[in-house]
């Protein structure tokens, strides 16, 4: 994924540093006794991850604010009027030293709780309760039934409930680690779904990889779509570009390069096209796949577990990271 960059000035509030930033506070209904630990425990965060250039963005309906620093591809802290969070995952975000008293998602995010707040209390008057939808293009939660900035598509959430979601997400991770696995290679010559779905790609017993496809070819002019069979498609053409592929090629490949070789790299002798075609002969001749069709909010609901918790038996995905 590419750098965020200035993603943030596509958004009417946002702004670069913790000074702005605390001025959007009020946006998000945050009462005013909590406003200097809030802006503390950011501050030990950024401090924390050696953070040069700071952005932040509020999304328009939201209660919510959005940051992210440096080279990220990704959203790093978000910022409620009773929390502060950032992912557990501490290859992504390391933590200060301030103690953890707050998580969410079966410990996916941790974070702290700001003075006087409690777990889904809000501390001031209460906003407006406004359904938000992952985009499925930049996985960004934008309001439902409003034009996405990112995408220029209006996405509608889908009606599932607490206790129904819970059961869903548990069951597909199931059948996608018991499923048949086949080879990517073999991608062509097997029965995928070309609709929505999750799937997982394997290294024997090893879990690689998870990710999912939300967006319905029925629901699109573009001729390309096809759903899981199309991302898979892709990690079976396995371009260096890709996510997967790089992190195949840096756990897999470039530990096997003798020093002629690496430095061959250095030279410009050797390109990225040779790693990329030492990556591809690797991918088709190890990795397998295992997919099951679900609708797009079963399929994310399903993926944020695997993420947290990993798949029954199998573990965390090794380059999901």
């Amino acid at each position: 994924m590419s750098p965020k960059g200035d993603t943030n000035k596509r958004y009417e509030i946002h702004g670069d540093s913790l000074t702005t930033l605390r001025t959007a506070f009020t946006e998000i209904v945050m009462p005013e006794h909590r406003h200097s630990e809030a802006a503390a425990i950011i501050s030990e965060v950024l401090t924390a991850n050696a953070v040069q250039e700071f952005h932040w963005y509020k999304t328009p309906g939201t209660a919510e604010l959005a940051c992210y620093w440096d080279q990220a591809p990704q959203n790093l802290l978000w910022i409620t009027a009773t929390e502060v969070h950032i992912p557990s995952d501490e290859t992504k975000v390391k933590r200060p030293t301030r103690s953890i008293n707050w998580d969410k998602q079966n410990g996916a995010y941790v974070g702290w709780l700001l003075p006087g707040a409690e777990r889904g209390a809000g501390g001031g008057k209460r906003a407006r309760e406004i359904t938000t939808v992952l985009c499925p293009e930049t996985f960004i939660g934008q309001p439902s039934g409003s034009v996405c900035p990112d995408c220029d598509v209006v996405h509608q959430a889908e009606a599932v409930t607490p206790s129904t979601a819970e059961t869903i997400d548990h069951e597909l991770l199931q059948q996608l680690a018991t499923q048949t696995k086949n080879r990517l290679s073999d991608l062509f010559e097997c029965d995928v779904p070309h609709q929505t779905g999750i799937y997982a790609l394997w290294h024997g017993e090893k879990l690689l990889y998870v990710g999912i496809s939300v967006k319905d070819p029925a629901d699109t002019t573009n001729p390309q779509a096809a759903g899981v069979a199309g991302r898979l498609n892709t990690y079976r053409k396995s371009p260096i570009t890709s996510n997967f592929t790089l992190a195949v090629a840096l756990r897999y490949i470039l530990p096997t390069l003798t020093t002629a070789e690496l430095a061959a790299f250095g030279t410009g002798e050797l390109e990225s096209r040779d790693l990329e075609t030492r990556t591809k002969a690797w991918v088709h001749e190890n990795v397998e796949f295992s997919v099951v069709a679900a609708k797009p909010a079963d399929a994310r609901l399903a993926e944020r577990l695997a993420f947290a918790s990993g798949l029954p038996g199998s573990g965390r995905p090794m380059l999901n990271r």
